[in-house]
């Protein structure tokens, strides 16, 4: 992790800027990719109904994420100062960041229905930067909420994808 815990609260703060940004320009990638690579032929029907599948999925969780995180709803990985309920139900009770998997379930959607090999790496460089992000954002987490953090981790195994991550 770029700067999960510990150290210079500046240099973290810093940390989830950039991850922000490059989250962002990352999104941007997979919806307008710079250079198109397509892996299908003519015939990719069922592929692309599986990719709308996901893509809608991706929308749904992602929308029951900000609908269950409510007024604690931030950019940054660094938690808000009025935010101090800590969410563990909704969709919070199935994974700990599930905008980060609506994100990229719609992602790997878009990227089914297209066969675009650059939005596959568009994608996979995405979920890093989820999976740095959710890191520096669960260390503040932590230090904020302590042992109710500890018992919801226990609670909620997966970071991003349920069952699996």
């Amino acid at each position: 992790a770029i700067c999960a815990g510990g150290g210079d609260e500046e240099r973290r703060r810093a940390a989830g800027v950039a991850l922000f940004a490059a989250q962002i320009a990352l999104s941007l990638g997979v919806a307008f990719p710079p250079v198109e690579w397509s892996v299908y032929g003519l015939d990719a029907h069922a592929a692309v109904l599986a990719g709308k599948a996901a893509l809608l999925g991706g929308m749904g969780a992602a929308a029951w994420g900000v609908l269950s995180l409510s007024d604690s709803l931030w950019h940054l990985p660094e938690p808000r100062e009025e935010a101090c309920e800590l969410k563990t139900s909704g969709a919070y009770a199935l994974v700990r960041h599930p905008m980060y998997f609506g994100v990229l379930c719609g992602c790997a959607g878009v990227t089914v229905i297209t066969g675009s090999l650059s939005r596959v790496l568009l994608t996979a460089a995405l979920a890093k930067v989820f999976d740095e992000k959710s890191a520096l954002e669960e260390a503040w987490l932590e230090e904020r909420h302590g042992e109710q953090w500890a018992r919801f981790c226990e609670a909620t195994p997966h970071k991003i994808l349920p069952g699996v991550w």
